[in-house]
Order: C-alpha cells, then structure tokens, then sequence
C-alpha cells in the first residue's frame, strides 16, 4: 500500500462518514469487517482508500478527557478485526492518550522552566537598577513570558 501523504498535509471534515470520522463523533470503536460494510457504512472511506482494503478499525483518542483524534487500522484482508484485536486497538488507543498527555505535560513543565529561568535572569538587576527599572523589567518579562496583555507589581 503506497504511503499517505502526512497528516498536516489531509483535512478530512469530521462530518464524513470515514470509519475514524464516526468514532471521534461517537466516541467509541468502529469497524468494518469486509468491503461491503466498509462501503455501506463509511462511504468517504471507501472512497479515498484503495480497494484492497478490506476491513479497518478506528478507536477515538481524548486527551486531557477531551476528544482529540482517532487512532486508525487498515488490512488488505476481510474479517481482520476480530474481538480480540478490536480489544488490543483499543488498549493502543489509551497508552497513545497517555503518551499524548504526558508529552503535553512535559511540554507545559519545560515552557514553566523557560519561564522561570528568564524570570530569574532580571534578578541581579535588584542589586543593581533603580527599584522603577527592575519593576519595568519583571513586567515585561512576565508579560512575555506568560502572554499577558499588561504586567503589574504590587507593592506593599
């Protein structure tokens, strides 16, 4: 089977009626077992696949508890989505959610890191501005930092 294009390169409407499109909308597996069902009941997948395709399964993905995608099996051969291997796509489906929010998460701990550490370089200039400069400075870098519109210091 030739390659897809990458997935930023496809936009497929979730409205189609694609096997991944109807599990993100129902949110739960969906399989089709032979050409015919794939046919019958996922026209745009029909489509767009090439007929050697015979039976697939799509399992939604959420992430963070929300939807964010479907995780998508394709065989050359009818009938290859049996119980057991409907039940092992979908514990494929939870270890990618993981992995997904765990990649999140170590995304969010590096950007607080960054932000950090570019709050913390302004502080030696408490040693060495004027209290107004080093005001001005801890702004700004939190304004950038966190993407605020405006910055403010309180000072008792």
């Amino acid at each position: 089977m030739p390659p897809f294009p990458p997935a930023e390169a496809r936009r497929i409407d979730l409205g189609a009626q694609t096997v991944f499109t109807v599990a993100i909308r129902e949110d739960r597996l969906m399989r089709a077992n032979d050409r015919g069902a794939l046919e019958r009941d996922f026209p745009d997948s029909a489509a767009v696949l090439p007929p050697r395709v015979q039976s697939a399964v799509a399992v939604p993905l959420r992430v963070a508890g929300k939807p964010y995608g479907a995780i998508e099996f394709l065989f050359n051969r009818p009938n290859a989505v049996d119980d057991e291997f409907a039940a092992v796509s979908a514990t494929v489906a939870v270890l990618a959610e993981q992995a997904l929010e765990r990649a999140g998460l170590y995304d969010r701990e590096r950007e607080i890191r960054t932000a950090l550490d570019r709050i913390l370089q302004v502080a030696p200039r408490f040693y060495a501005d004027s209290a107004e400069e080093v005001t001005t400075a801890i702004c700004r870098e939190a304004r950038t930092t966190f993407g605020a519109d405006y910055g403010v210091l309180w000072r008792i």
